[in-house]
């Protein structure tokens, strides 16, 4: 049941981000929300969560773009065992400013290959605003899901 809840939050955030986030694009630049989550799970230690949202959410997201097959399964999948690696070796619960670092960092690294085949004068600005708007809503996200996730104190009565 966890994983049919899972999928259909996936859906949701594929049409969220298609549909309308598009419509709220800065300089062309709009948030990758399959991204962000995957982030945020790994930053709450939810690793199965994240990778579910890893393969689903990057392929549906793969369907659903101009781009190749593949192009976001694959940087997601990079940025997805760099960033387990660091939070299982560095640290466990980042801060504000290192998620909002670590948030602009991904941000960056997913659209650099894009950067890399097909340069023009304003993709680097557009690769700064894409940054900072990931960040805006990585955050807030990640708070969100640290919040919800968080184990509730419970009233015991002894």
């Amino acid at each position: 049941m966890k994983y049919l809840i899972n999928i259909i939050l996936i859906v949701l955030a594929i049409i969220l981000q298609t549909s309308v986030f598009s419509q709220f694009q800065i300089n062309n630049s709009m948030p990758n929300i399959i991204m962000l989550v995957i982030i945020s799970l790994i930053f709450i230690s939810r690793q199965k969560e994240a990778l579910l949202w890893l393969i689903v959410g990057s392929l549906l997201l793969d369907m659903s773009s101009p781009f190749r097959f593949g192009y976001y399964f694959l940087t997601i999948s990079v940025l997805f065992f760099i960033l387990l690696r660091l939070t299982n070796t560095y640290f466990a619960n980042p801060s504000l400013i290192f998620s909002a670092l670590l948030f602009f960092l991904a941000s960056i690294i997913l659209d650099l290959p894009i950067v890399i085949i097909s340069y023009n004068s304003s993709m680097p600005i557009i690769m700064l605003l894409n940054g900072i708007y990931n960040v805006i809503i990585g955050v807030v996200l990640y708070y969100f899901l640290d919040y919800y996730y968080r184990p509730k104190d419970s009233i015991r009565l002894t």
